[in-house]
């Protein structure tokens, strides 16, 4: 994917990559150019595995939308994807759906929203 010219979309939903996969593929994300969309549902892939997503989408200029829905992921990983769409400008849409982020989760990405002016 660091090299990738051709592929705009994965979609990896429901894979079981777990926190490990979202792990490798964040780091290949760090510096893809032409990848607009990213669909990670489904995975198990927990708050760490969100974190190191959060933090590729945080110097990615490409990734447009992102489906993180059913993860898992929890308040912790609802922060990582708040710090994150405070400083990113391009992603216009985010499914986080079904992560039982609970109020801090909530509170985190109302926070983020208040910056963000893409989405």
């Amino acid at each position: 994917l660091r090299n990738n010219i051709h592929v705009r979309k994965i979609d990896l939903c429901g894979e079981g990559i777990g926190p490990e996969g979202a792990i490798y593929l964040a780091n290949a994300l760090h510096s893809n150019k032409t990848i607009a969309g990213l669909a990670l549902s489904d995975n198990g892939i927990g708050h760490k595995g969100i974190r190191a997503v959060a933090e590729a989408l945080k110097v990615n200029e490409t990734i447009s939308w992102v489906n993180v829905g059913n993860n898992g992921c929890g308040p912790p990983g609802a922060i990582s994807l708040a710090e994150m769409l405070k400083v990113n400008r391009v992603i216009t849409g985010v499914n986080i759906a079904a992560n039982l982020i609970g109020p801090p989760g909530a509170r985190a990405i109302s926070h983020a929203l208040h910056t963000n002016t893409t989405i």
